[in-house]
């Protein structure tokens, strides 16, 4: 009996041993899993970091995009501006070409009536000549 009571404390006793170093195990893992939330979380927090940075990078992006835009918004603006100005340009080189042909037009007008003046004159001294003529032979 004795000896069967001592083996029973034995077997109690490994019992106990196996049962503690479950019981550590059991921590350990634990602790692992403890540990193992605590990179998950860290991971989270990296990525949720990283989402911000990325949603920075979008924003920087689209404000890019925005002052492209603008700027394309801007050539055009100017390049229309140009373009008004190169047609201001044309319709004063037009008006410069009518404001010429009317010069031009002026001076022909000029001519003509130099001619005529000189038709006139001519008429006229030919009159009196034979005006003249006519008193002397009278």
């Amino acid at each position: 009996m004795m000896e069967d009571h001592h083996h029973m404390m034995e077997d109690h006793h490994h019992m106990m041993e196996d049962h503690h170093h479950m019981m550590e195990d059991h921590h350990h893992m634990m602790e692992d899993h403890h540990h193992m939330m605590e990179d998950h979380h860290h991971m989270m927090e990296d990525h949720h970091h990283m989402m911000e940075d990325h949603h920075h990078m979008m924003e920087d992006h689209h404000h890019m995009m925005e002052d492209h835009h603008h700027m394309m918004e801007e050539d055009h603006h100017h390049m229309m501006e140009e373009d008004h100005h190169h047609m201001m340009e044309e319709d004063h080189h037009h008006m410069m070409e009518d404001h010429h042909h009317m010069m031009e037009d002026h001076h022909h007008m000029m001519e003509d009536h130099h001619h005529m003046m000189e038709d006139h004159h001519h008429h006229m001294m030919e009159d009196h000549h034979h005006m003249m003529r006519r008193t002397t032979t009278t």
